[in-house]
């Protein structure tokens, strides 16, 4: 409630996803991620850094002060990775909320998730 990390995917995680050259630049996403967090709750203290390497447990595995993290319905099984990787360091698990998917628009009736990807995707055939 006093204080937000946010890890954002950086760049060169983001390079083979569809459509890699519609992507926002990590700054770009950076600024605008935490423009929205600003909006959500200005008297929150802000912070974050790029999520480099999956193979490198972020921040909030190795540092002791984070309580909680929040992931979406796919990334829950990371989540309980970080949660051993600060059970071996002997720090308290984290709190894991989880956020729902978003399913495709209403035209499409197929119940997909909404995915950045296909946003890209119709925005550039627009």
């Amino acid at each position: 409630t006093e204080n937000i990390f946010v890890g954002i995917t950086s760049d060169k995680l983001l390079a083979k996803k569809r459509a890699p050259e519609l992507l926002e630049t990590y700054e770009q996403r950076e600024a605008a991620a935490l423009e929205y967090m600003r909006q959500v709750n200005p008297w929150v203290t802000l912070s974050s850094s790029p999520l480099t390497d999956p193979n490198i447990p972020p921040l909030c595995a190795t540092v002791e002060e984070f309580d909680a993290i929040v992931v979406s319905e796919e990334t829950v099984i990371g989540a309980e990775q970080i949660n051993l990787t600060r059970k071996e360091l002997g720090f308290h698990p984290l709190v894991i909320v989880v956020v729902g998917l978003l399913t495709s628009s209403p035209q499409f009736q197929d119940g997909s998730k909404l995915s950045s990807s296909e946003l890209r995707m119709r925005e550039s055939h627009s």
